[in-house]
């Protein structure tokens, strides 16, 4: 039986034999290759699942950083979105056309898209020219979002981050609905300075034209945490330049 010492470096391109034991603090080149009956000890057996859990939970992390640090750059801008223009005025008079509830009071929910780019990477909802990436846990890709516990005093915080496709430098504006039942959704973040988006704020998120935060990929994203009182079936409508689109997500209660 071979032994490595705990000093031992592992070329790229060696292949352990089955009876090797690797000792906790040797150095694996990061293509070397281990026999399928290779021993690892076990101090280093759990220091490799400690690792990997930690990498898994930085990747779910990854996109919450993300939205923080939207929410912050798009601080300055919140105010110049929440005067709506004449164009983004007439967005608003638009009619509301929510959808109702399915058969058995079944939600009828928006599919989601896998997004990896520069500027974010997540699950989004819709398939318009504006869409809604959601960092909450549950089958988002399906649309169901689930929700635990309450962010704000009588609140539930979803974190949401709103981009426009690249190529819509347009306003849009956001309104939402539960659907089938009568509970408050508000889609504006509340709050000031490195506090924005922590609450709750009230009316639709409007946003100017050309407004928000452009990344290298023409992505634009715009801050716009939702907030809810209780899980449900929720729909937002999103109304921009020649588009008029909704988006349903299935807020669940999460059984942790």
């Amino acid at each position: 039986m071979t032994v490595l010492a705990p000093d031992a470096v592992i070329a790229p391109d060696a292949v352990l034999a089955p009876d090797a034991v690797i000792a906790p603090d040797a150095v694996l080149a990061p293509d070397a290759v281990l026999a399928p009956d290779a021993v690892l000890a076990p101090e280093r057996v759990e220091g490799e699942l400690l690792i990997r859990e930690a990498r898994r939970r930085q990747r779910r992390r990854r996109l919450v950083v993300i939205a923080v640090v939207a929410a912050v750059i798009g601080s300055y801008l919140v105010s110049r979105t929440a005067s709506p223009s004449p164009r983004s005025e007439s967005l608003l008079s638009r009619p509301l056309h929510y959808p109702s509830l399915g058969a058995g009071g079944r939600c009828p929910v928006s599919s989601g898209t896998m997004f990896a780019n520069s500027s974010f990477v997540g699950v989004a909802l819709g398939s318009g020219p504006v869409r809604v990436l959601l960092a909450d846990a549950g089958d988002v890709l399906r649309g169901r979002v689930d929700v635990g516990m309450r962010s704000s005093p009588g609140w539930i915080g979803l974190q949401t981050v709103w981009f426009a496709m690249p190529g819509y430098n347009g306003a849009f504006v956001v309104r939402a609905k539960r659907l089938g039942a009568s509970s408050p959704i508000e889609v504006r973040p509340g709050g000031t300075g490195y506090r924005i988006g922590l609450s709750p704020g009230s009316g639709p998120l409007v946003v100017a034209a050309n407004a928000g935060v452009y990344g290298p990929q023409g992505y634009r994203t715009m801050p716009g945490s939702t907030w809810i009182r209780s899980p449900g079936c929720y729909a937002w409508q999103v109304d921009g330049r020649g588009f008029s689109q909704i988006i349903v997500m299935d807020a669940v209660a999460s059984a942790r």
